[in-house]
């Protein structure tokens, strides 16, 4: 979807001026890249999901305690704890600070592995930050995303940077439903940091854009 976008939005006619052997090139350097991914994550995907259909069930039935804890048990599991600890809190949340103290205090790990976050960077915020940190946190997030559409829209950023950007913030956005990126010491911290630095970055130059794109408004 970002790359159709952005094919739609000019970027077909900078893609045509560059140099044949290089498209060749890339082409064929995004298909080996596609097909190394697909193997990887088959392989992950089987060994992480196998017996999912046993869980599905459980789940179903609301019988959480038969849950083995594999990986994808685990999970499961601090959901329905997570989801039990923003019920007591829903409002003002639980601290960011206080949920790996309480998930160690639970019976959810795996072998030496007690997980120190919930494993979906939504959930945590909720649980952490409750309905009135979580709100400030996505309408801090809208303005972001907003004021980086405008310095688009003003030219104040290219259609390659733009996307790229989007494109990354996307995939961020689907792995934090999975694990909790963004509030976690350890992962990818220092590239989701270089990521929100840039985002910032091209936010920052709407300002006299949008001024100038008004000034002319007016004068025509």
């Amino acid at each position: 979807a970002i790359v159709s976008l952005y094919v739609r939005h000019d970027g077909w006619q900078e893609w045509q001026r560059r140099l044949p052997a290089t498209r060749v090139f890339v082409m064929l350097a995004l298909g080996f890249v596609t097909m190394v991914a697909v193997t990887v994550l088959r392989a992950i995907s089987n060994a992480r999901l196998t017996g999912a259909g046993t869980l599905g069930a459980r789940v179903l039935a609301g019988n959480f305690s038969a849950i083995p804890m594999s990986s994808v048990g685990i999970r499961l599991h601090l959901l329905q704890r997570g989801l039990q600890w923003f019920g007591e809190h829903p409002l003002l949340g639980q601290g960011l600070g206080s949920i790996s103290h309480r998930i160690a205090d639970t019976a959810i790990q795996t072998g030496a592995y007690v997980p120190t976050h919930l494993h979906d960077g939504y959930l945590q915020a909720l649980v952490g930050l409750g309905l009135f940190g979580s709100g400030l946190l996505l309408w801090a997030g809208w303005v972001l995303a907003r004021r980086m559409r405008l310095a688009y829209l003003f030219g104040q950023v290219d259609a390659c940077t733009y996307w790229l950007l989007v494109g990354s913030l996307s995939i961020m956005a689907v792995v934090n439903l999975f694990d909790c990126l963004a509030w976690h010491q350890m992962y990818m911290r220092v590239p989701m940091e270089l990521l929100l630095g840039c985002c910032f970055a091209v936010s920052l130059r709407v300002g006299s854009g949008c001024t100038i794109g008004r000034q002319d408004e007016a004068g025509a």
